[in-house]
């Protein structure tokens, strides 16, 4: 079954990476890669999360936009409580975060990563029915993976950004 963006549902669908700047960032992709528009969202903070296990408070801003079917995401955090996104800039740097995969069914999902000996180490619940989970699979992926709740508003919100960014005409890098 394809997404209404047009990846199959349970397959990667988005590469994330974590940036000093994000203005910057996105000026930078939306040049040299041709993605844009961006949907920015300065300081964005999850109505719920826990990183590894415990209540956090982080602070980012994201940007997210399409390549085709592709997703691309942008984080910058701005706070300095510990997170997923640091951990990964104290261990190489800036650059490649992880990786997402679509869920339907969430929770089974989580679990299958849980009983092949990975337990979450980031999760966050927002408006509009975004859940997700973030798993610590670098020494095996290069990288974290994410489950990502699917529900259709969300999947439905995806697929009009996506429209939006394949009518792009290189111009105004954001979102107005």
């Amino acid at each position: 079954m394809k997404l209404a963006f047009g990846q199959p549902l349970g397959a990667i669908f988005q590469i994330a990476y974590v940036v000093q700047d994000i203005h910057a960032a996105i000026r930078e992709q939306a040049t040299r890669l041709r993605i844009g528009p961006w949907l920015l969202l300065e300081h964005f903070v999850p109505t719920w999360q826990k990183y590894r296990g415990r209540p956090t408070e982080l602070d980012a801003s994201i940007a997210i936009s399409f390549s085709g079917t592709m997703m691309f995401e942008l984080i910058q955090q701005h706070n300095d409580v510990p997170s997923v996104f640091r951990d990964v800039v104290s261990r190489r740097g800036y650059g490649l975060h992880h990786l997402a995969v679509s869920s339907r069914d969430f929770e089974a999902d989580c679990a299958r990563y849980r009983a092949s000996g990975y337990e979450p180490v980031f999760e966050a619940a927002a408006e509009g029915g975004l859940r997700v989970a973030y798993f610590d699979t670098g020494a095996t992926l290069s990288a974290m993976l994410e489950i990502m709740d699917m529900p259709p508003e969300l999947e439905s919100r995806w697929a009009s950004l996506q429209a939006q960014c394949a009518d792009w005409d290189g111009r105004e890098p954001i979102l107005r």
